[in-house]
């Protein structure tokens, strides 16, 4: 079976990331510990979009496992993957969102970046990606959540969906390299 070209895993990757927004991830996991419902439409979308690139940078930091393996080929993933995320985009959303949204990634997808380099997981009293939450809940929620209660909710929400995207992601480039090594066999 020949190995899967970059642009096929890509569009695996870009399919993983629409289907966890598409399953109304906003609204059962983020809703549970933020009032969705108490948002308007234009902070809805702002709040769905916001998500949209906390899934991207978590595949992109999954894909990043696999970088020192082979940096040439997870790089070629890597832009066939933002590559085809953007198309989807503009098919569900038009092409200006797109074009939009692509010229706004940078700067949020460098808030997520510090945040995670910034965990510090050797204290006990600090809970391991405390600063991604903090990041996502001023990005998703619009503001920083001022009840500890809920804020240590949304930092847990935030912790799983992360971590469950970046291991799916991880699992499609693994079964990429099981593939390659199969064929080498």
């Amino acid at each position: 079976m020949p190995q899967a070209s970059p642009e096929e895993v890509g569009r695996e990757l870009s399919d993983l990331a629409f289907g966890i927004v598409e399953q109304n991830w906003l609204e059962q996991h983020i809703g549970k510990v933020v009032d969705v419902k108490a948002l308007d439409q234009l902070q809805i979308n702002v709040a769905e979009w916001e998500l949209t690139y906390l899934i991207l940078f978590a595949i992109t930091s999954g894909c990043g496992t696999f970088s020192a393996a082979d940096s040439a080929r997870t790089t070629a993933i890597l832009k066939a993957f933002h590559s085809t995320l953007f198309s989807h985009i503009a098919e569900q959303a038009g092409q200006e969102v797109a074009d939009e949204h692509k010229k706004n990634l940078p700067a949020r997808y460098r808030l997520y970046g510090p945040a995670i380099e910034g965990e510090d997981t050797n204290k006990p009293y600090k809970t391991p990606y405390r600063l991604l939450g903090e990041a996502a809940a001023l990005q998703i929620a619009g503001k920083p959540l001022p009840d500890p209660h809920d804020a240590d909710n949304f930092r847990e929400t935030i912790k799983v969906i992360f971590t469950e995207v970046r291991e799916a992601a991880i699992k499609i480039m693994n079964f990429q390299q099981a593939q390659a090594t199969e064929e080498k066999a």
